[in-house]
């Protein structure tokens, strides 16, 4: 009778535990990932204090552990079904070396996040305007063409090479790249080495906006700096006032209801609402389609001259 009443009082001890465990983690908290069904998929994460509880779902499997302020090592965890969730309140993220395993991961709902490590994986496209809080970036060896880094004002360093970024995606790094002017410079390594067959196309890029910001722009493999660049593209202002008296553009039609049209091709056409927010961005064409903007009064920015737009 007393091993009955000791197993059953261990056995309630257990399903406390894990039931305590269940409600410590943070549900509203999240990563989700786009994987391949059944692939083992490689993680770590860290928090902001040792203990931290955090939870791993995909279809059926669930798997409970805890995280300290450190990366631990990578564990696996088996896919069943095409996405992966991570839940808890992690501040450090790595999904590093999945490969083909992992094509997309949504970042919108782990504000708190201030590392993300994914490179090596299948991306071509990373959202990070909620991520407010991001100070280091790895994101090499994907195939991104654009990254929007507008909303990253804590960023520090950012890794990026090996990916599909031209020329003008580059500059706009640059552009978008906070101002560390007084603080430590930042450092940024878009390309592997000067062997790397990316290397002509940093070298057309214009460097000096990133200097200008205090980030070092370098080569991975050495940490060295990246000779000086070629280009000649100027960040964009999304000062409203001063476009006014910047050179003027012709539009056609304007005020205009849908498609937007220029006098000349341009490398790059940015429409700013009132606020200063790009809000549509086309490159290498005459056009733009507006027709998803409300109506109201917009500035267009090609290529260094700038106009006023009317959405009808």
């Amino acid at each position: 009778m007393k091993k009955v009443v000791l197993f059953f009082a261990l056995a309630v001890g257990l399903l406390t535990s894990a039931s305590t465990l269940q409600a410590q983690v943070n549900m509203s908290r999240y990563i989700t990932l786009t994987v391949t069904n059944w692939s083992a998929i490689k993680l770590t994460f860290k928090a902001a204090a040792n203990g931290t509880p955090v939870r791993i779902v995909s279809g059926s499997n669930t798997r409970d552990t805890t995280v300290g302020i450190s990366y631990t090592g990578f564990a696996s965890y088996t896919a069943d079904g095409t996405t992966m969730t991570v839940y808890g309140d992690i501040t450090g993220f790595e999904c590093s070396n999945n490969y083909e395993n992992l094509t997309a991961i949504d970042l919108s709902h782990n504000t708190e996040l201030s590392g993300l490590f994914c490179s090596s994986n299948q991306l071509t496209s990373l959202d990070l305007s909620h991520n407010t809080q991001l100070e280091v970036l790895f994101c090499s060896r994907n195939h991104l063409t654009t990254l929007d880094l507008s909303s990253n004002t804590q960023l520090t360093e950012l890794y990026c090479y090996a990916n599909n970024f031209s020329t003008q995606a580059l500059d706009d790094i640059y552009c978008a790249l906070p101002d560390r002017k007084g603080k430590e410079n930042g450092k940024m390594q878009p390309v592997l080495n000067s062997s790397d067959p990316y290397h002509a196309t940093v070298l057309a890029t214009n460097k000096a906006n990133a200097i200008s910001k205090n980030w070092k722009v370098q080569y991975y493999a050495t940490a060295t700096d990246i000779p000086t660049t070629t280009g000649t593209y100027t960040c964009p202002t999304t000062d409203i006032a001063k476009a006014t008296a910047e050179q003027a553009l012709t539009l056609y039609p304007n005020p205009v209801a849908d498609v937007l049209y220029l006098s000349a091709t341009a490398r790059t056409i940015r429409v700013y609402n009132i606020y200063g927010t790009e809000v549509a961005h086309a490159t290498d064409t005459d056009r733009i389609d507006v027709a998803h903007l409300p109506a109201g009064v917009y500035t267009v920015r090609a290529d260094g001259t700038v106009a006023k737009m009317v959405k009808r």
